[in-house]
């Protein structure tokens, strides 16, 4: 820079010229120009770096969301998987709980049978068949265990039919000259159904009548749960078990369409009471209390051997 004796020394710019209004207006419209590029540039980079942040956190999420469905997908795959299993596990529980308890039953019975006949000095000659003897108690466990019959269901349906047949034939199904065995008003089999009401039992179902029905144990343990279940039991349902089994026996014996059995039980009249209005009494009155005697005994022996709700 030079000086002179006497003069002020003037700002040189960069580029060798004097600082005059001219050039500084231009060095600040530069510098602003800079300012707005270098602002600019940080604008624009803040906008990509939130741009690519924003991206990533887009593209971790969508992954993140893709490994949860797969998870959860596998997680129901197992569950269902786990159901199935556990399906397929009920099902053989229950077919082997059926098959145990039917097995067992069909030993209890055939046992009842056998001291039964025993004790009473049957004789050989008029003993149920063996073959029939387990046709018939084969039945009788498929229909009380197919739970279309509500009031022959298990344990009913075991045990009832049990008191009946030793009730109504002593579980004798031949007379001494080995025929079959007829009761003294004409009823037929071991369940002792009149043949008027065996064709109406037949008919309400549009079943095919069976001409001697008395001899095969599928349609004469069918005729008695149908019989029973559908015909005489709903005409006596209340909440105490043994009035109701004791008033369908009473309805099973002597009818209840008649002697007022229906409407003394309806008015809520004790079986004392029905007998000593009744017209007709021959045999009833025992009858009932045979009927449900027998079913305690069998069914609390059974389940002492094993448990009805297991």
């Amino acid at each position: 820079m030079k000086f002179e004796f006497g003069k002020i020394p003037q700002k040189i710019t960069k580029k060798g010229l004097p600082i005059t209004s001219s050039n500084l207006k231009e060095k600040k419209m530069n510098l602003r120009n800079f300012n707005f590029k270098v602002f600019g540039g940080w604008i624009l980079t803040g906008v990509l770096t939130v741009g690519i942040v924003i991206m990533c956190l887009v593209f971790v999420n969508r992954i993140n969301l893709i490994e949860q469905r797969a998870q959860d997908e596998r997680m129901e795959n197992r569950i269902r998987l786990l159901d199935d299993l556990a399906r397929i596990e009920r099902v053989a529980n229950i077919v082997i709980s059926k098959e145990s308890l039917k097995e067992r039953y069909l030993s209890y019975a055939k046992e009842i049978i056998r001291d039964y006949y025993i004790n009473n000095r049957i004789s050989e000659p008029r003993q149920i068949q063996a073959l029939e003897k387990d046709e018939m108690l084969d039945e009788i466990f498929e229909m009380a265990h197919s739970g279309i019959y509500p009031h022959l269901r298990i344990p009913e349906g075991l045990f009832l039919p049990l008191a009946y047949l030793t009730v109504e034939a002593n579980f004798i199904p031949y007379n001494p000259n080995g025929s079959y065995i007829t009761g003294g008003d004409g009823e037929k089999g071991m369940f002792q159904f009149m043949i008027a009401t065996a064709r109406d039992v037949y008919r309400r179902n549009g079943r095919t009548y069976v001409e001697e029905w008395w001899r095969y144990p599928k349609e004469y343990v069918w005729l008695f749960f149908e019989y029973y279940d559908r015909m005489v039991t709903p005409n006596f349902i209340c909440d105490d078990l043994e009035r109701q089994v004791r008033w369908s026996a009473v309805g099973y014996n002597r009818g209840f369409y008649r002697n007022l059995v229906i409407p003394h039980f309806q008015a809520g009249y004790s079986l004392s009471q029905h007998f000593g209005i009744s017209p007709i009494r021959r045999g009833s009155e025992n009858y009932n209390v045979l009927i449900w005697n027998y079913y305690c005994q069998y069914r609390n022996g059974f389940a002492n051997v094993i448990p009805l709700d297991s």
